[in-house]
């Protein structure tokens, strides 16, 4: 059973879309939403939409779903989860503009103690700007690398954390390693921790992992259609090596959306 938590802000029936979309793709799962606190406006609709699906859960608390803030609403989620008593082997985090679109994820998941693309990050590289942009910010984050020095971790690796998943018994392991460091206060300096304080802390307690379960690519708008159509097309034929997609375009008239919506 998974636990899939997805940070949502936007129009309401594209919302509902994702959640159709992943019962459909990942049927064996509780779907945690955690509403950003500046769409409160949309909780009460939001509420009556989650009780309308079977194991659909809104958490009360409401955080930023924001880059950077990303992995403070999924934690709350994780404990919102357990709050709940909810029955999980696997944690799935997942953003608003993602969709699946074919089944094999539960299945493939469950050989490994994590997902994640774990791509390396070279402090020493002198060319840092096009590896990651942000290394200002994370010199200045006393807190991981408190982390760093007393959990003796020597190697860093970052990721998306859309299709990102983790063995329950290790979620709960790192987040009791980053709550000894971080507090998730939203008056730290902001910039996507989401990225690699995850993808460092799992690479250091298992290197039993594999890639994601959604496959996310950048360009422009134009570009990055063509190129995901092509990426859902090929499911069909061939194996793409994932089970899902972003970006999306949260508009029900997208023409990527109307095709998955379609398979």
């Amino acid at each position: 059973m998974l636990c899939v938590s997805i940070t949502v802000h936007e129009q309401l029936e594209v919302i509902e879309n994702q959640l159709r979309n992943v019962r459909r793709y990942l049927p064996a799962s509780h779907i945690i939403l955690h509403l950003s606190f500046e769409a409160h406006a949309l909780r009460t609709r939001l509420l009556g939409i989650a009780d309308r699906y079977e194991n659909v859960f809104l958490n009360p608390i409401m955080y930023p779903t924001e880059w950077g803030w990303m992995y403070h609403a999924h934690l709350f989620n994780f404990e919102y989860a357990q709050k709940l008593g909810l029955d999980f082997d696997y944690f799935v985090t997942e953003a608003s503009n993602t969709m699946y679109f074919r089944l094999g994820g539960e299945e493939y998941l469950k050989h490994y103690d994590f997902l994640s693309c774990s791509m390396p990050l070279d402090f020493d590289n002198t060319d840092w700007a096009n590896v990651w942009n942000w290394k200002s910010q994370i010199d200045k984050d006393s807190a991981f690398w408190r982390m760093v020095e007393s959990e003796k971790i020597t190697k860093f690796y970052r990721d998306w954390h859309e299709g990102t998943a983790w063995k329950r018994e290790l979620f709960e392991e790192m987040l009791a390693i980053i709550s000894r460091y971080y507090q998730f206060d939203l008056k730290e300096s902001r910039y996507p921790r989401e990225e690699i304080y995850p993808s460092t802390l799992a690479r250091h307690l298992s290197q039993n992992f594999s890639h994601p379960l959604v496959g996310v690519t950048w360009g422009e708008q134009t570009e990055l259609v063509n190129r995901n159509l092509a990426m859902v097309s090929d499911a069909a034929g061939a194996d793409p090596g994932y089970f899902g997609v972003k970006p999306v375009p949260r508009n029900m008239a997208d023409p990527l959306r109307q095709f998955i919506n379609g398979l």
